[in-house]
């Protein structure tokens, strides 16, 4: 056989790739950048400058320093009414000094109260209790005093203190006599006496003249103050049916306080009593 013609294989035409179109590109605005805007400059102000407020200097108190007082001697009688004044200012005031007693024979009454007064108002009151003296003091020159006193069994007695019997730093004298009630009748109990006395000295037994001695009436609460005389002592007329404490003092000197009672007693008493005082306790 004849061998048989080999036909070609068919040509496969091999197409050309189509060429690849690239997507669009979507254009991408590129944004300008905005411009950064400084922010506002705050101005600083300046601390103002503070004025300090004045400084007012606190008043000192000027203490007055006193001169110390000469000493003096006299040749003449000690006075228990020589201390007079508690005021810086002595030479300003005055005082007035006296007895009260019976004018029928100058015999001096203890127990006798007093009450001065300048146009019609209260400035001061006592009652008599060493020898029927009495003292006032701190007066003011110029002025009328009207000095009223009284005493059980006798009558009482108007006393007016003319202004020139008080003259500045001086201490006047006036002299007041009670006549007696002839009417007044004093029996029974109503008649007692109660005196309380003594002497005020320090731990070496001197006598401290002028010092303050004070008795409390415990029953009705009321208190009495006397200046010891220049011997260092005092007096006090005591009520019957009552109960009293005694004591002596002046700055941080005093002396320890005593009972003294007229409860239940039916005579006439009178108590001594010394009180020696003591500083710094």
């Amino acid at each position: 056989e004849e061998p048989k013609p080999v036909v070609p294989a068919p040509v496969v035409k091999k197409e050309e790739p189509k060429p690849v179109t690239p997507a669009p590109v979507a254009a991408v605005k590129k944004e300008e950048p905005k411009p950064v805007v400084p922010a506002p400059v705050v101005k600083k102000e300046e601390p103002k400058p503070t004025t300090p407020a004045p400084v007012i200097p606190a008043p000192v108190a000027v203490v007055k320093k006193e001169e110390p007082k000469p000493a003096t001697t006299s040749t003449e009688e000690e006075d228990p009414f020589a201390s007079v004044f508690e005021s810086d200012d002595k030479a300003a005031l005055s005082a007035i000094k006296g007895n009260v007693m019976k004018k029928s024979n100058s015999e001096n009454l203890n127990g006798a109260k007093l009450i001065l007064k300048a146009n019609g108002r209260k400035i001061d009151s006592i009652t008599t209790v060493v020898n029927g003296g009495f003292m006032f003091s701190k007066l003011k020159p110029g002025t009328n005093y009207e000095l009223y006193v009284s005493r059980k069994g006798y009558f009482d007695q108007k006393v007016t203190v003319n202004s020139s019997v008080l003259q500045p730093g001086q201490t006047g004298t006036v002299k007041v006599q009670l006549d007696a009630d002839p009417n007044f009748k004093d029996t029974g109990e109503s008649g007692l006496v109660f005196v309380l006395k003594g002497k005020v000295t320090n731990d070496s037994n001197n006598p401290q003249a002028g010092i303050t001695v004070t008795l409390t009436n415990n029953i009705d609460k009321t208190s009495v103050e006397v200046k010891a005389d220049q011997k260092g002592e005092y007096s006090f007329n005591l009520k019957k049916q009552c109960h009293y404490t005694v004591k002596a003092e002046r700055g941080s000197c005093k002396s320890l306080p005593i009972n003294k009672s007229t409860i239940g007693l039916q005579a006439s008493q009178t108590f001594e009593q010394n009180l020696v005082i003591k500083c710094g306790e």
